[in-house]
């Protein structure tokens, strides 16, 4: 080989380096969305199925004097904790953890907390195919960040508030592979990442931009979306984990992002809460949609993406709008089950891409599981 066929092909081999070490950057003109709210038609209900959408609704069973809290869906099982509160206080002498079949409707406590030295409470309730997750905390703001086997019982901590000196609750996002979540290092957010497998922590990101302390670093098809800033601009990063490369979106530092959320096709975010805007970038033909505006749209309490289905639950009508982005159809999950107009709260998307949201009313605490074909 001569020494220009050498050079030629040490430049490529530069290039190419340079490719796979630096973010793709994407400049973002939030003016130039295009704005297709009012192509959003609804589409009626047939027998409790849309095309690639089955809706259902359980009766969770809540022992006496108990109440519900947080839960989580994979498989067939529903998890949830149930609270024995203590009078006039905002935590329990004692959290249990069921799981209920959806199947054969069997529901078996599985296990129990019943802390003699303090007063607990339990959230973050978090599933997937081996390992329930969850976080304990205590008045003091003390906490721990816990791993339950599932197959054999077992109790593993893995991170508590001494190891970080943060007393702020971690607001975490499971699949089978890793566990993600915030925490602050004097007063300065950092992104943690855990890998399940390899039962090892490693900081992603110290440069990161939170709306607010309780901020979650969603994972949707191994795509982990964060927020990180300068003087003048944000940046979406959208981290593939399995080739540890990194795109970006930016855009002016003035602009509102809450619930910032990637898949393969999608990015989507909203501006504020309320009458609000709700920005999909699809990145399949790099185009910027708004589905949701100020004077088109939804009272916006709570945003979330699976597959090209987008979620916004409407705090004004107390019902759950599914946006399908291939069809342009919306869907109400939830108009005929709504019974007494309460709140859907605690929406989620599952590690094996289901849709929960629970809803508390005097008939009793409802768990609604969205699944796709």
């Amino acid at each position: 080989m001569n020494k220009k066929n050498i050079f030629l092909s040490c430049l490529i081999f530069f290039i190419i380096t340079m490719f796979l070490i630096y973010p793709q950057n994407t400049s973002i003109d939030l003016n130039k969305g295009n704005d297709i709210s009012h192509q959003f038609l609804i589409k009626k209900k047939s027998k409790n199925i849309y095309n690639n959408i089955n809706v259902q609704e359980y009766k969770l069973p809540v022992p006496k004097d108990g109440e519900i809290g947080d839960q989580t869906v994979y498989g067939n099982q529903v998890y949830y904790t149930v609270l024995y509160m203590k009078d006039m206080s905002n935590f329990a002498e004692k959290v249990d953890i069921y799981k209920y079949n959806v199947d054969n409707g069997d529901c078996d406590l599985l296990y129990e907390d019943n802390n003699l030295d303090s007063d607990i409470y339990i959230n973050e309730l978090r599933a997937n195919e081996n390992y329930l997750f969850w976080e304990k905390f205590t008045p003091q703001n003390d906490w721990s960040l816990n791993k339950f086997n599932l197959n054999n019982n077992k109790i593993e901590v893995i991170r508590t508030s001494k190891d970080t000196n943060s007393k702020i609750l971690p607001s975490i996002e499971v699949t089978n592979k890793h566990l993600t979540w915030y925490e602050y290092v004097n007063k300065k957010p950092r992104l943690i990442i855990y890998s399940i497998k390899e039962n090892k922590i490693k900081i992603i990101d110290k440069n990161i931009y939170l709306e607010s302390p309780y901020d979650r670093a969603y994972i949707r098809d191994n795509k982990l979306t964060y927020i990180t800033s300068n003087n003048k601009n944000k940046y979406i990063n959208i981290y593939d984990l399995n080739k540890n490369r990194n795109k970006i979106l930016s855009m002016p530092k003035n602009i509102k992002i809450k619930n910032i959320l990637s898949n393969n096709n999608f990015t989507i975010w909203h501006e504020d809460y309320g009458i609000s805007n709700v920005y999909v970038y699809d990145h399949r033909i790099k185009e910027l949609y708004l589905i949701n505006s100020k004077n088109n749209g939804h009272n916006v309490f709570a945003i979330n993406l699976c597959k090209n289905y987008i979620f916004i639950n409407d705090s004004n009508n107390s019902n759950i709008f599914c946006f399908d982005m291939n069809t342009k159809k919306k869907i109400n999950l939830t108009k005929e089950i709504n019974y007494d107009k309460n709140l859907y709260t605690l929406t989620t998307v599952t590690s094996d891409n289901k849709f929960i949201a629970q809803n508390t009313t005097i008939k009793g605490v409802f768990c609604l599981i969205v699944t796709f074909k």
